[in-house]
């Protein structure tokens, strides 16, 4: 192994430009689509919808609500409602009935919470180490390791 990083193959081979490790992509972040702030003068209001390249008299926002919708075009021939992430077929079900009821749960956790307290709370007090002898050495008595200088 000393021969190879002595050698000059290695350190050529770890010097050339690998496409993979030095490429990076500098765009599309989650904050260049994010939504600007609402609009709240006309002068922002003009500048929301060029932003997106609608005539002013079609542009209409969502309501200021804080749900933090801001310049996003409300489309008359869009029928996505404005949380279709959390409300898609695979995700969250407002209609959705519970397996247990809730005070069910609510039961369940806290037991499983206060017997875990109680478990730690009682086996506290008891005291677990593994079994140690002292070390036996022949010869009970003599020193056998000193640091002492030799007389």
């Amino acid at each position: 192994m000393s021969h190879l990083i002595k050698s000059s193959v290695l350190p050529k081979f770890r010097l050339k430009n690998n496409v993979i490790l030095v490429t990076a992509i500098r765009n599309h972040w989650n904050k260049d689509y994010k939504p600007g702030p609402f609009p709240k003068t006309e002068a922002e209001r003009i500048a929301a919808a060029e932003k997106y390249g609608i005539p002013l008299s079609e542009y209409k926002p969502y309501p200021d609500d804080g749900n933090g919708a801001g310049t996003i075009q409300i489309y008359l021939w869009n029928r996505m409602h404005a949380e279709f992430d959390l409300m898609r077929e695979d995700r969250y079900d407002v209609n959705a009935k519970l397996r247990r009821p809730m005070w069910f749960q609510w039961a369940q956790f806290f037991g499983a919470m206060f017997g875990s307290f109680s478990l730690y709370y009682l086996f506290e007090q008891i005291k677990m180490f593994p079994a140690v002898l002292p070390k036996q050495y022949p010869g009970d008595g003599r020193k056998h390791y000193t640091f002492e200088p030799k007389e």
